[in-house]
């Protein structure tokens, strides 16, 4: 099911639309948040628990004593310490502490020499929220280093204290939660970067956030989603509206129905990366595959992929025309995959840089542009490109440390200026491209650490290209297709543990992955 993902920004736009626009008061919100988070506590620890809130004086910290309150009236044994000066503290905040002094619940307040958290099964962490601006210090640092040492299972309020909203890495220091409950809508950085390893299991709730703002915000914004894998469904309870759809099939059909697609690949030795991506074509449902390399390479493909059609590139003729001619009968092209960065290479590269087909270039295909930048202007809408982020860094001059800061930023970047569809391979894959004069952005969130393996890639460039052949359109190839792949990754891992997941793992659980979908 499809699922908005959003911005720190955006989710304070969403809030306080539904506030101040639309006259909800915000004690109801955060009743049903408090609510949403005592549920999720109630279900991972025993009756007997003993509870920690931790709060600061912001809205996130008011959403903890609440928490702490209903946990409290659930018969579960509670203390709350509250961080920072209460006479800051939001409006809010100073609701949620009137209503405390009407309870048993012992509340204390705390700096870092006085600060214990040792002896609970649970500690809650109300500190900050994603309005977070600048890095953690002083005795909020030291605070958050003493919760994360602790032995607790820690379950972070919308987001762990001290990650980056937009771009889930630390600020200065996060908290590592076990579990995070966060409202309405997942944030950027629950799911990009490094952000999955502080969230822990990550659950949303339906609080009560109305449509009319994320209409206004689509309208106003870069719309950015992710489709949620049906095995999490229970994670997530916010309605979908749209699912991830496979190009459809028909009993009255023959190989040319579903189209041909060219795998232009193995110049360079690697039969291997070729294999991945011509068997993976025809795995996703691709009628016909076309290997178009060098006669090193489809003599050994031809006994390892019987089902390939075979072309051969002669490295001293002209490989341009030869190129243009082999795929002349073709519905979508793969380049790339253990392609090598020869003259041969460049020239068919340069040759599929003209084509009208659909084009998903990968690997060397992508080094050849990083070598010679001024071809990227060649770029456009029929062309996915699937760089991971030291590729995209060659592409555009950029430093790696600069991209992985904010990898959708650089996505976006990318796909706006060359109008094509960016495929930036990340531990959460980011696909960016332009709905007419507007920014669209999908998040994947399939996949997993068993995916860093080589041929992964190789893997996803054939998923795409036999998606292209069925006239799926580019974006929502993309789209499907890094979903496929992260799917047929996770089903690996099943079997075979994130420890020895290979890419052969991944080409053979993709049938699995669209029974899924299916």
């Amino acid at each position: 099911m499809k699922q908005y993902i959003l911005s720190g920004k955006q989710s304070g736009f969403i809030d306080e639309y539904c506030i101040r626009t639309m006259g909800i008061p915000s004690v109801v919100l955060m009743e049903r948040a408090a609510l949403a988070v005592a549920e999720r506590i109630k279900k991972i620890c025993p009756a007997d628990a003993g509870i920690l809130a931790v709060c600061h004086v912001g809205n996130n910290g008011a959403d903890g004593l609440a928490a702490a309150r209903i946990l409290d009236d659930l018969g579960h044994r509670v203390k709350v310490i509250i961080v920072g000066r209460p006479e800051k503290g939001t409006e809010e905040f100073h609701l949620q502490s009137e209503i405390l002094t009407h309870t048993d619940i012992t509340v204390e307040y705390a700096d870092e020499k006085t600060f214990e958290c040792s002896g609970y099964d649970v500690i809650i962490d109300g500190i900050f929220g994603i309005g977070l601006s600048r890095d953690v210090q002083g005795v909020y640092a030291d605070i958050i280093e003493k919760i994360n040492q602790s032995d607790s299972t820690v379950v972070s309020i919308d987001i762990p204290s001290g990650l980056n909203a937009d771009t889930g890495r630390p600020m200065g220091i996060s908290i590592e939660a076990d579990h995070t409950v966060t409202f309405g809508n997942l944030k950027l950085g629950h799911k990009i970067s490094g952000g999955k390893d502080y969230c822990g299991n990550i659950y949303t709730a339906d609080i009560g956030f109305r449509k009319e703002p994320y209409r206004q915000l689509s309208r106003q914004e870069p719309v950015r989603y992710t489709y949620i894998p049906d095995k999490d469904r229970d994670l997530f309870d916010s309605p979908g509206r749209q699912k991830l759809r496979l190009p459809g099939r028909i009993q009255a059909s023959n190989k040319g129905t579903y189209g041909k697609v060219a795998v232009i690949a193995g110049f360079g030795g690697m039969t291997g990366a070729a294999y991945f991506s011509a068997k993976a074509a025809y795995l996703c449902g691709a009628g016909l595959v076309k290997v178009i390399s060098v006669k090193e390479t489809t003599d050994i493909l031809k006994s390892m992929l019987p089902e390939a059609i075979y072309a051969e590139i002669d490295e001293k003729k002209d490989t341009s025309s030869r190129i243009r001619e082999l795929v002349s009968d073709c519905r979508a092209v793969v380049i790339g995959p253990g392609l090598g960065q020869g003259d041969a290479a460049c020239e068919a590269v340069k040759a599929v840089l003209t084509l009208e087909l659909p084009v998903v270039m990968d690997a060397d295909a992508l080094n050849i542009l990083g070598r010679h930048r001024n071809l990227s202007g060649h770029l456009g809408k029929n062309i996915i490109i699937t760089p991971h982020v030291l590729e995209l860094s060659r592409m555009t001059g950029i430093s790696r440390r600069e991209i992985t800061e904010d990898i959708v930023a650089a996505a976006e970047a990318f796909a706006g200026t060359r109008q094509c569809i960016c495929v930036l391979k990340d531990s959460s894959t980011v696909v960016s491209s332009m709905a007419g004069d507007r920014l669209q952005t999908y998040i994947n969130i399939t996949g997993n650490s068993g995916m860093a393996a080589g041929g992964s890639g190789d893997v996803l460039s054939g998923i795409l290209g036999g998606l292209l052949a069925q006239q799926t359109g580019c974006r929502e190839a993309a789209e499907l297709g890094v979903y496929i792949h992260g799917t047929a990754g996770d089903l690996a891992a099943e079997k075979k543990t994130e420890y020895g997941v290979t890419a052969s793992d991944i080409l053979e659980a993709i049938p699995g992955a669209i029974s899924r979908l299916i």
